[in-house]
């Protein structure tokens, strides 16, 4: 009976999160069914994290009737939505043996995925000190769940949002018992959900049997599954910051506007991760308006921008609510910068940019970086063409504003912050980073779809 109930917010939130990508792409053409559910899953879980707090907000605690009732009326009214528009989505039909061979490799890799989920039953030290910490004083805790946001509570983070919490919360509620093996179940639906993007995403329009190699190079990581697999929200960044990029670079080459539509709703879910996540938000919505400018059909269109901007304030709003009502703000930060007794020296800032290139050279990689550095050269005519540029763009960006920080917040002793955080804030780059170097160097193929 516990499997049911387990199962069951999974599948509200994957028929939510259709019905959202449905809507967004209604005029898109050649769409893809097998890419719009691992499109969907992550939507809907975003989806229901952001109703789960919205209805927190509401009752002033977890109440299981009135998050059902929300997830009611949001389907009631897609289902509205999109049954009346004039024009169905003109989507595949029919069977595909190279996608057939797709969903057969991720079956096959979610086995060793699962394996490795249970190196950390209960989370690595964030996991159980942060995210489902947090996840387990909403659903326990009743009209005190605002305590939460302490400043005395500073080794919690209480300045982190709330997406990965509220979606564990969301996946207790109809168990009303905060069991251990949902946040681990999440931690493996997160992975293979970004494994599905990278994987489909790329087929189109390319030699579709060398897309198979993507996922397969993500998930044969031992050092990355391990980090994916934890309980931490860094995987949960990781997918939002691919499923944006990956709608956003369609938006500007194919210009079809439904996917800036939908980039928008994983840009306000990837903002509603962490204070990463709501950076590279930023970052990439900055990059992809200026590169418009690169694209006039886009340019012409100021409609669809327009539309783009209005969805994307909408989903900002559970970030935004929370930086500016709930968040004690960063509780363990020191500016460096301005601050006498601990300064940003020059020999800080040396030692970031060497311990930068001892972890792209560390064994614990298995030679990825250098794989996508090779990857990098190979297709250099590519790698930076307008059509991959938001990518680097955004990765030297979000790099540079990581530096500016590990430099200049002195509260933590570099050697011990770096030791115990770099490999994490890569972890959420390396779906992107392959997408960026497979899209760059896997010939394309007019011939399929």
């Amino acid at each position: 009976m516990s499997s049911v109930l387990t199962l069951l917010p999974f599948l509200i939130s994957l028929i939510l999160g259709w019905m959202l990508c449905d809507l967004c792409l209604k005029n898109v053409k050649n769409r893809d069914p097998y890419l719009d559910v691992f499109l969907a899953g992550g939507i809907g879980l975003g989806a229901s994290s952001f109703l789960m707090f919205l209805a927190v907000i509401l009752k002033n605690r977890f109440d299981q009737t009135a998050v059902l009732i929300l997830h009611v009326l949001a389907l009631a009214v897609l289902v509205f939505l999109i049954y009346r528009r004039k024009r169905p989505p003109a989507a595949r039909t029919g069977f595909d043996l190279t996608r057939a061979a797709g969903m057969v490799t991720l079956l096959i890799f979610a086995w060793p995925v699962w394996i490795f989920a249970k190196f950390y039953p209960f989370g690595g030290w964030d996991a159980w000190a942060v995210w489902n910490f947090k996840a387990k004083f909403i659903l326990l805790s009743g009209t005190r769940w605002n305590e939460l946001f302490l400043p005395e509570l500073w080794r919690s983070s209480p300045h982190y949002p709330l997406l990965l919490p509220m979606t564990n919360v969301w996946l207790w509620s109809f168990l009303k018992t905060p069991l251990q093996s949902v946040p681990m179940i999440l931690g493996v639906v997160f992975t293979m959900l970004s494994a599905g993007v990278l994987m489909f995403s790329l087929m189109e329009g390319r030699k579709r049997i060398l897309a198979l190699a993507a996922p397969v190079l993500m998930l044969s990581l031992p050092h990355f599954l391990t980090l994916a697999t934890n309980q931490y929200a860094d995987i949960v960044l990781g997918y939002y910051l691919l499923g944006a990029a990956v709608c956003l670079r369609r938006w500007l080459s194919l210009k079809e506007d439904g996917w800036g539509y939908l980039a928008a709703l994983f840009l306000g879910c990837l903002a509603f991760t962490k204070p990463e996540g709501l950076i590279s938000a930023g970052i990439l919505t900055f990059s992809a308006l200026t590169l418009t400018k690169t694209f006039k059909n886009l340019r012409k269109e100021k409609h669809s921008v327009g539309i783009f901007l209005g969805i994307l304030v909408a989903a900002l709003l559970p970030a935004l609510l929370f930086k500016f009502l709930y968040s004690p703000g960063n509780q363990s930060f020191i500016n460096g910068l301005l601050s006498a007794e601990k300064p940003s020296t020059f020999s800080r800032l040396r030692f970031i940019l060497t311990f930068y290139a001892a972890e792209w050279l560390s064994g614990k990689w298995n030679g990825f970086w250098w794989l996508i550095s090779a990857g990098m050269l190979l297709g250099i005519r590519k790698t930076f063409h307008k059509q991959n540029l938001l990518i680097p763009l955004f990765l030297l960006s979000y790099l540079a504003v990581i530096t500016l920080y590990y430099w200049a917040n002195t509260y933590f002793e570099i050697q011990w912050w770096m030791k115990v955080t770099l490999s994490r804030l890569i972890t959420a780059l390396v779906p992107l980073s392959i997408f960026w170097i497979f899209s760059s160097i896997i010939p394309e193929d007019k011939k399929q779809g």
